[in-house]
């Protein structure tokens, strides 16, 4: 199943719509443990990265809800720290709200823990948020 979504994911000729319905799907299921590993194993959340700079503000929107959704979890927490965190950042400047929006919940997912919040602090994302929703 997570591999029909991959396929649809990688594919740049499809029309946005196909890759933001495949995204929200994927939102829906990261709940389930199991499918949450299958979507590491399968390499989703990087491909998930990369579309945080998709020029659709939909699939940027669910791309971060999905990184979000990870920022908690061991691995997807590494991954999150070390490739997600500069995009995301850079999303809290994002043109539309609802990117700026699921940027700062991702972010915030982050901030439970020390390191996360550390990361947080000493990449200047509270402030950068303020702003960018003044």
């Amino acid at each position: 199943m997570i591999s029909k979504f991959k396929d649809v994911l990688v594919n740049e000729e499809l029309e946005p719509e196909r890759t933001r319905d495949a995204l929200k799907t994927l939102n829906e299921q990261v709940h389930h443990q199991e499918t949450a590993d299958m979507m590491i194993e399968q390499g989703i959340l990087s491909i998930a990265a990369e579309l945080l700079k998709h020029e659709d503000p939909e699939v940027r929107e669910q791309a971060a809800l999905l990184q979000g959704s990870f920022a908690l979890s061991g691995i997807g927490r590494e991954m999150f720290i070390d490739y997600v965190f500069e995009s995301l950042k850079e999303l809290l400047e994002d043109e539309d709200l609802r990117v700026r929006e699921a940027s700062s919940w991702a972010l915030q997912r982050v901030s439970v823990n020390e390191d996360g919040c550390q990361r947080l602090v000493e990449g200047a994302v509270p402030e950068i948020m303020i702003l960018s929703f003044i």
